[in-house]
Formats: C-alpha cells, sequence, structure tokens
C-alpha cells in the first residue's frame, strides 16, 4: 500500500463504495480505515476456494500502487497469472475428460 491519499479527522465516517462483489460491510470497513492507512480492502466470500481482493480509497478509487488479487491457495494472483492458471487448469480438465471419456463409464 501507498501512503493514506489524505488524513481527515471527523466524526463522520466516510461513505464507502464497494464494488458489487465485496461481501465486506461497510463498518467492518470503517472501523479498518485506520489499520489500512486510509484505504479499504475489499474481498469477496473468502471462504470460497477462490475469492477477489482489492484496495481501494474508500470513494472507490483504486491503490494506484496495489493490485487487484484473485486469492487462490494462499496466493494473491495478478490478473494474468489467475488467467493463466484459469487455462492451464481448463486443459487439464479437458484432457482427463478426454482420457476417462474413452474408457467408458
Amino acid at each position: 500500500m501507498s501512503a493514506a491519499p489524505y488524513v481527515v479527522a471527523t466524526t463522520t465516517p466516510p461513505e464507502i463504495v464497494c464494488p458489487e462483489w465485496c461481501t465486506v460491510s461497510k463498518d467492518e470497513h470503517i472501523a479498518d480505515l485506520r489499520n489500512q492507512e486510509g484505504f479499504v480492502i475489499h474481498a469477496s466470500d473468502t471462504a470460497e476456494v477462490v475469492c477477489v481482493m482489492a484496495v481501494m480509497t474508500p470513494d472507490g478509487m483504486p491503490d494506484p500502487d496495489g493490485e487487484a488479487t484473485v486469492e487462490y491457495d494462499g496466493r494473491g494472483l495478478a490478473i494474468a497469472q489467475a488467467r493463466e492458471l484459469a487455462a492451464a487448469l481448463l486443459k487439464a480438465a479437458d484432457t482427463l475428460e478426454r482420457t476417462t471419456t474413452l474408457r467408458g463409464p
């Protein structure tokens, strides 16, 4: 994360703009702002095998020094890496499917 984009001392919480896939509540985001240097970490359902995470400002702008990631098996994958993994998994599944359909049920 880069340095905080701005510092505001207020008793009124900021408006948090979440992507449609974010499952973190706005109250959780607000409570965590100080720990994240004024940034918000958006995450899809982390109970899933694959989830999405992105660091943004409260108003929904991406962190210029951060990168949205696809989290898989404890690793953060950049978009290109996630696409490479997806292609490799599809290729492996196709290969396995061809192999098992040759043998029959």
